[in-house]
């Protein structure tokens, strides 16, 4: 039997950095047994000199604990799923030259890609809810520029999801307080503000000098238009949403490959027909698991490591404690990045509030 064995990404280094394997046997020691045949590194982690499930790793055949059936001896079939989970506790492997000391990081990190994240420019719209943990955990990670757009002041309202500020920031500027933060948390990232509302006429001046760009706006008008705005300067784009118990995340580049948000969705919802997150309100840490999301994304953008969200959609749902991925394609009469294209420069849509 043919059976397809998933790596989790501690595991692929022993495996030359695949993250899927096809292996053979009639049961799912013999599967294991096999891979181990292959990937002799993969012994000492999983099993030692048998399969000895419980003690480093849990084994799931088509998402069932084999524990729960025959355990190693559980029977297989062809196409049948084998998912690896390892113990792991915790990280403190540390790079020397690295910005703030005791920043931990892999070792496939080691060398250039340190330096890509160090030069890397990332603009965040918005210093809210998504934007908070997206720029705190760019700037723990050491990318180098951070800018930072939003035409707001600090509310009490805003704490529980905004985490860059706290009750003394309250009527203070959100950029002011944001740049505080993050220059306290890492002193060598520059980051500059941007106190004003992103309107077409200067989105594009201002995202220009700009590696990746975050989407941590909470309105469509605003996302039409960072959408847009991306696409006409080349720049990929990390996109999030969030409402009540729910989440999304994605990344669009469209002259890389992959579709753009009017692929998806080809017009803004008329005013009123989709809530916001602050009207509809919203718990602070689903922000917080969708905003670091959005961070990792643009780190693997600026580092070259793994496969960014581009033509996938994320989607989280904190009731049920899911995320699911659904496949996302070009839409090739996209009125924007299509082969006729209707919109050829920036509008304004009607604006409601920033996150």
């Amino acid at each position: 039997m043919s059976v397809e064995v998933r790596i989790p990404s501690p595991l692929k280094p022993l495996t030359d950095g695949k993250d899927v394997i096809r292996s053979k046997g009639s049961t799912v020691g013999e599967v294991i047994q096999e891979a181990i045949s292959a990937y002799p590194q993969l012994r000492e982690r999983l099993c030692g000199e048998k399969v000895d499930v419980g003690r480093f790793i849990t084994i799931f055949l088509n998402d069932e604990d084999i524990r729960l059936m025959k355990n190693v001896e559980t029977p297989v079939n062809d196409g049948d799923s084998l998912s690896i989970i390892p113990a792991i506790a915790g990280g403190s492997e540390s790079i020397p030259d690295q910005v703030i000391p005791g920043q931990g990081f892999p070792s496939q990190w080691a060398g250039i890609k340190e330096e890509r994240l160090k030069e890397g420019k990332v603009f965040i719209l918005g210093a809210g809810g998504l934007g908070s943990p997206a720029a705190l955990y760019l700037a723990s990670a050491g990318v180098g520029t951070l800018g930072i757009a939003d035409s707001d002041v600090v509310d009490i309202s805003n704490l529980h999801r905004q985490l860059l500020h706290n009750t003394k920031d309250v009527g203070r500027e959100k950029v002011r307080s944001a740049r505080g933060k993050l220059k306290a948390l890492n002193p060598d990232v520059k980051v500059r503000t941007y106190r004003t509302r992103v309107t077409s006429g200067n989105v594009r001046e201002i995202i220009r000098p700009y590696d990746v760009i975050i989407d941590g706006s909470d309105n469509f008008p605003t996302k039409f238009l960072i959408n847009d705005a991306c696409y006409f300067e080349k720049k990929p784009l990390v996109l999030g949403g969030i409402l009540k118990f729910y989440g999304q995340a994605t990344v669009f580049n469209p002259w890389s490959k992959g579709p753009c948000y009017r692929c998806i969705i080809p017009n803004p919802p008329p005013p009123g027909a989709v809530p916001s997150c602050q009207e509809a309100g919203v718990i602070g840490a689903i922000a917080g698991i969708i905003g670091m999301v959005q961070a990792f994304e643009a780190i693997k953008l600026l580092s070259g490591l793994g496969e960014p969200l581009i033509g996938r959609f994320l989607v989280f749902d904190a009731l049920d404690m899911t995320f699911n991925e659904f496949n996302i394609e070009k839409d090739e009469n996209c009125p924007l990045c299509g082969k006729d294209a209707s919109i050829t420069q920036l509008a304004d849509y009607q604006q409601e509030c920033q996150a």
